[in-house]
């Protein structure tokens, strides 16, 4: 079943699958940068496969030839910068040899993974017909689906940023950045600092702070603050919680110390940031 979204997106979904592995959908997106977002939860393995463009997946910037994957049952997020254009497609799966399937590319460990420019070239006619393809059966598509994943799951093999530099402390590097991007992404509402996740990985500060700028390009701190930045604008924008209830929830026992905060971030405090809201939408 072809399915049409707002914003260039299309996917051919499928609803009968085995439990073993599943690929449940294959999908497309050119979207632009008001096609972020933010806190994605999904119970399936993704894998976006960047064809044109630029994004951040989880903070971390992908172009083309460029594989991203984000865990099921996580808070992810997906974001275009301004002026920026993200054209990928993507695999939705799961099933209990999903992981199985993951280990030998690396990608649960470093989520983000370099194929040739040759193997997008080849990947992007199939990936599109396989997206706009019709005529089949849920069970024939069932079986395309997985061996076109399988086929680009093996452009990657075990060819991870962190492998392809060599050398296990590489590889255990690139495990404790992502280990604490998940601890701060969990714990926002408790208030973390560098030194708790520090202490929760097993490394020293200056170590935390030497992976972080490796690969996320930013400290730790600035990574807690993008995270808790992009929550406050989400919770402002999509319900309707007192600013003391955001302010918790982002991890700040003042809320006039969390709007004083987010006034040096974006410019706004909470207040004037969702009477902005409610202005834009008048228009």
């Amino acid at each position: 079943m072809l399915l049409e979204c707002p914003n260039h997106v299309f996917a051919n979904i499928i609803h009968e699958y085995n439990d073993e592995l599943n690929v449940t959908e294959i999908g497309y997106s050119h979207g632009k940068s008001e096609d972020s977002t933010f806190n994605l939860i999904r119970e399936n393995h993704f894998m976006h496969i960047v064809i044109r463009g630029e994004g951040l997946f989880n903070k971390t910037r992908v172009v083309r030839g460029e594989v991203a994957y984000l865990k099921p049952m996580f808070p992810n997020d997906v974001e275009i910068a301004p002026g920026k254009e993200l054209e990928h497609y993507w695999f939705s799966f799961g099933g209990t040899k999903a992981d199985e399937l993951l280990e030998p590319t690396g990608l649960t460990k470093y989520p983000i993974a370099k194929i040739d420019e040759s193997a997008v070239d080849l990947l992007e006619p199939l990936l599109h017909e396989a997206v706009y393809g019709s005529g089949m059966s849920d069970r024939r598509l069932s079986e395309k689906f997985e061996g076109l994943l399988k086929y680009a799951l093996s452009f990657i093999g075990e060819k991870s940023p962190a492998k392809r530099r060599s050398g296990g402390e590489n590889v255990r590097a690139a495990e404790y950045a992502s280990t604490a991007a998940d601890f701060i992404r969990q714990t926002l509402q408790r208030g973390v600092g560098a030194s708790d996740v520090a202490k929760y990985v097993g490394i020293t500060e200056k170590y935390l702070c030497k992976i972080f700028r490796q690969y996320y390009g930013i400290t730790p701190v600035a990574f807690i603050n993008e995270c808790r930045k992009d929550k406050a604008m989400r919770l402002l924008r999509t319900t309707a919680l007192d600013v003391k209830s955001i302010a918790s929830l982002c991890g700040f026992d003042d809320p006039n110390y969390f709007s004083k905060w987010l006034r040096q971030q974006i410019g706004q405090n909470a207040s004037d940031y969702r009477a902005s809201l409610k202005e834009t939408d008048k228009k």
